[in-house]
Formats: structure tokens, C-alpha cells, sequence
């Protein structure tokens, strides 16, 4: 059997024509090459509207910061026990046994990382061995087809449907599954379609995963934000999953914490084990300073986390129906703070819509093939500016899309 990955190919006996040496010297080769010419400026009179990033900007909690203050007053500036505080691992695993239903030992089964991408990236490298084959969704966040290649695996690129919402299936796996494959890479809420995983679904993939001896990576990082009913479920819980589960996570989103860089990995300690050891040889341990305000975070009084949740409804409410009248199909979010819109109505690829929008209306969006090649023909807009600049960068929008669906007609 010979299978197509997203970033090379698999021979019949699993074994990729390029290895991840090569991988590095092809990404170097890349960043040394010359810029590309800049994206044409708007008009200097246009404001621009960044609807293109990853943070919505709210502030910090006090008492996060205070505790950061007293940390320092306290000293807290030296290295930490290894895999991190143990009060921060005491209440990651008090907060997945009351909210996940889920026990892990916080000594030997909770890992702090230096934010939820160094977590992604030491997690891979131990679960993913030279050759071997990871289902991940297409599309999704760059980092992890980096994480898999580094890590001389193949990535085998699941399709997801936007008939479905984007939503990965049990049976979509099952179509793409190889002899090869050791992981599943599973993303819940999604970015960049704000994809939720039902619980029933959730059953049905960790049925597969056991059925195919799989180990699942399962990222949470926008779990704090569901919408319209939605609700967070976390496969580990299910039968069998347990074991073959590890999930990483991030203060970055609940808790306004991104440069804080901490995040954490979650899992059984025999899979935890090299885990950790890797992440020790890259960064010894997290910043102390920065773990005590995670523990700040996660043990004390949650109202930011509804406040953003509150805010963040807001400015759907101001994009969603917006984009509806301009005629650009979307699936409504049911987790996450972006919305993954269709702009294949205007006939221009995704990298054009997104220049167009920027050139002529100094509305900033992320391309869709930005996330993989089923990304073409969407483009990502993220919810990360106050509602009355979501209005009026719709205002702006709307012509621009009449026009283009105009020529296309």
C-alpha cells in the first residue's frame, strides 16, 4: 500500500522518502531565502482591522498578577522542582478529577511545560519513532504537521468536511488509516474551525483508537470556550483511553497568560516518563515566577474566564450574521474564538481573498491553505477585536465581497 502524507510520501514499508534531517535543512533553506515582496498597503486614511490573531487581547486577572508579585518578593526565582510546582500539579490534578472525571497522579503524571507548544512539541518526539504514520486533521495549526516532521514521522492527512462543521470522524479516520500509523493527533475545540467533538463521537474514535492500538495526542487549549450547547470532552475518559492518552494544554487562552509561556502535559507516567526527561533537556523547568501565577490562575476565583467567555459571544453575534448577509457560507463555531469562512463563492483562492482584504478594505485575515491543503478556499477570521471593530470592519468587507462575487458571476 502506498499512501500520500500532507508533507511527502509513504513507501510500502512505512518509511518516509525524506527524514526529518532533511526536513530541518529544507526549513533553514527557507528561512534564509528572501522575503517575499510585502502585501500592498490600504490606503493611509483606512485604519486597519486585525482580524488575524491568536490572542483577544483581554487583560490579565489581578490577583494573577499579585501572585506573580508575590512570588518574586518571595524569591521564587530559581529553578523548581523539574516537572514543575507541585501545588500547580496538585490542582491541574484536582481540576481534572472534578471537571474531566479523569485521575492522574500529580508526582508522576502531570508535566508543567514552558507554554502549550513546547508541550505539543516534547510529546510528539516521544510518541512519534522515525517512519512511523500520525493522522492528523487537514486543516489545522501548522505546529503540529513541524512537530511530526521533526520527529521523522509522516503525516497522513485526514479531510475533514465542511458539510460536517470540520468535525474528524470515526469513519474519516478509519478511511485513511495505514499498516504505519501509531498516532492520532485530536484538536477539540479546533483551530482554525472551532470544531467540537460531541461526546458520541468521542466514544466511536476512541473505539478505533483501541481497535488500531493508537496513541492519541489530545490538545485542549480552547476548551474554556463552548458555545451554543457544546460541550468539552476529553477522550482520555473514555474506556481503554486512559493509558494511550496524553493531553496537552495552555494557561495562553483561559487566562490571558500567552507570554507567560506555561502550559502543561497530562498523561499515564509510563508515556509521561520520556516525556518529561525531554523537556528537562531542553528547558531544565518552567519560569518560577510564572508557574505560581498559573497556580494563582487555576486555584483561584474563575470570572475573567467568564468575562472573556461573555466578550467573546459578543463578537460573534457582530461577525457570524454578517458574514451570512454578505454571502460567505460558514460553519458557526461551536468552540474557540475563530470562524473558518467559505470564499470560494468569490473565485479567488485563499491567499488572494486575504490579500484583497487587507489591500482594499485593511481588513487582516489568515488564508486558509495557511492550515493545510484543505484550508483552500476559506479564510480565517478571528474574534480577537472589540465587537464595534468586527461591525465596522464588516462594513468595509461587505462591498469588497459584492465586487468579487460580481466579476466571478
Amino acid at each position: 500500500m502506498t499512501a500520500t502524507a500532507e508533507t511527502g510520501t509513504v513507501s510500502n514499508d512505512g518509511k518516509a522518502n525524506d527524514d526529518s534531517g532533511r526536513f530541518v535543512a529544507a526549513r533553514a533553506r527557507k528561512w534564509l531565502a528572501p522575503l517575499p515582496a510585502p502585501a500592498a498597503a490600504p490606503a493611509a486614511t483606512m485604519p486597519v482591522i486585525d482580524l488575524s490573531g491568536d490572542t483577544p487581547g483581554f487583560p490579565v486577572a489581578p490577583h494573577i498578577i499579585a501572585a506573580a508579585a508575590n512570588a518574586l518578593d518571595r524569591g521564587e526565582t530559581h529553578y523548581t522542582h523539574r516537572p514543575g510546582i507541585l501545588p500547580l500539579r496538585q490542582a491541574l490534578a484536582n481540576h481534572f478529577a472534578e471537571d474531566e472525571r479523569i485521575a492522574y497522579d500529580p508526582a508522576h503524571e502531570i508535566l508543567i511545560s514552558s507554554g502549550g507548544q513546547e508541550g505539543l512539541y516534547v510529546a510528539t518526539q516521544m510518541l512519534v519513532a522515525p517512519g512511523d504514520d500520525v493522522l492528523l486533521a487537514d486543516p489545522c495549526y501548522s505546529a503540529y504537521h513541524d512537530a511530526i516532521r521533526l520527529a521523522g514521522g509522516n503525516v497522513i492527512a485526514v479531510p475533514l468536511s465542511p458539510e460536517n462543521g470540520f468535525v474528524p470522524t470515526a469513519a474519516m479516520l478509519a478511511a485513511t488509516v495505514t499498516p504505519a500509523t501509531r498516532l492520532l493527533v485530536l484538536v477539540s475545540p479546533g483551530n482554525p474551525t472551532g470544531a467540537v467533538i460531541s461526546r458520541d463521537e468521542m466514544e466511536r474514535i476512541a473505539a478505533f483508537a483501541v481497535a488500531h492500538d493508537l496513541h492519541v495526542l489530545f490538545d485542549e487549549t480552547y476548551k474554556a470556550f463552548t458555545f451554543d450547547g457544546a460541550t468539552h470532552t476529553n477522550i482520555a475518559v473514555m474506556p481503554g483511553m486512559r493509558e494511550r492518552t496524553i493531553t496537552v494544554g495552555s494557561f495562553s487562552k483561559a487566562y490571558a497568560m500567552p507570554g507567560w509561556r506555561v502550559g502543561y502535559v497530562i498523561g499515564d507516567a509510563r508515556l509521561l516518563n520520556p516525556i518529561t526527561d525531554l523537556k528537562l533537556a531542553l528547558s531544565i523547568c518552567s519560569a518560577a515566577v510564572a508557574q505560581w501565577a498559573a497556580f494563582a490562575a487555576l486555584d483561584g476565583p474563575q470570572g475573567s474566564i467568564t468575562v472573556a467567555h461573555r466578550e467573546i459571544a459578543t463578537r460573534r453575534a457582530a461577525l457570524l450574521p454578517a458574514l451570512a448577509a454578505m454571502g460567505l457560507p460558514h460553519h458557526d463555531p461551536q468552540g474557540g474564538y475563530y470562524v473558518f469562512a467559505d470564499i470560494r463563492g468569490t473565485g479567488r483562492s485563499s491567499q488572494e481573498c486575504a490579500t484583497r482584504f487587507f489591500a482594499d478594505a485593511g481588513i487582516r485575515v489568515l488564508p486558509g491553505d495557511a492550515f493545510g491543503q484543505g484550508g483552500e478556499g476559506f479564510v480565517r477570521f478571528s474574534l480577537t477585536a472589540p465587537a464595534a471593530d468586527i461591525t465596522a470592519a464588516m462594513h468595509r468587507l461587505a462591498p469588497l465581497v459584492s465586487t468579487l462575487m460580481g466579476d466571478h458571476a
